[in-house]
């Protein structure tokens, strides 16, 4: 299966030219977007790139990560996922689909980065390496496979710029702060 990941208006145009086809579509936005599609197979996830529900903000749930998980079952041919910027949820629910295919979370991550260079270099991305999958969803990824802190440990290798321990704790107090009710990630 042949996946990229991009942002709304990259993936409006994409399924408009049909350049490459698209067969499966994750389409991860905060409201109905009214994305014309026609792969023969869409999930649409509805939620915000936040870690708590804020202000009508939603934050990505463990039943949606489960829907991406299942989704990602049995595809053929290629899938197209977005959300707004391409960076964050998208990452993040792809982190899912890659990891539910019996990868360690080191094959996971490697698969995608991957991902996210192949679709620059197909010209559907600005920037090879401009992401960070979403903590939530990498945190509910974890509990669901019960890999005990292994996404979360490699999560903080790849994107937090410390010790691994200074790491972790940092990814929790990140979560933890970003959890109060004045904060959120930027959409």
């Amino acid at each position: 299966m042949q996946i990229y990941i991009t942002d709304c208006d990259t993936a409006r145009k994409t399924l408009a030219r049909q350049k490459p086809p698209i067969d499966a579509l994750l389409s991860i936005a905060t409201e109905a977007h009214g994305l014309n599609s026609f792969p023969e197979k869409e999930l649409h996830l509805l939620c915000s790139d936040v870690t708590k529900d804020w202000q009508g903000h939603i934050a990505p749930t463990v039943d949606q990560v489960t829907q991406a998980i299942e989704f990602g079952k049995n595809l053929e041919g290629t899938l197209l996922a977005h959300c707004a910027g391409g960076q964050s949820r998208s990452t993040g629910f792809v982190l899912a689909i890659l990891a539910s295919q019996d990868r360690t979370p080191v094959e996971a991550f490697d698969a995608l980065d991957a991902i996210v260079k192949g679709t620059f270099e197909a010209g559907l991305r600005d920037e090879p390496d401009d992401y960070n999958p979403n903590m939530r969803i990498v945190m509910h990824l974890d509990n669901l496979l019960n890999c005990e802190g292994a996404f979360i440990d490699e999560y903080c290798r790849r994107f937090i710029s410390f010790p691994l321990e200074d790491a972790r704790t940092s990814f929790w107090m990140s979560v933890r702060d970003r959890e109060c009710d004045e904060w959120t990630l930027p959409l």
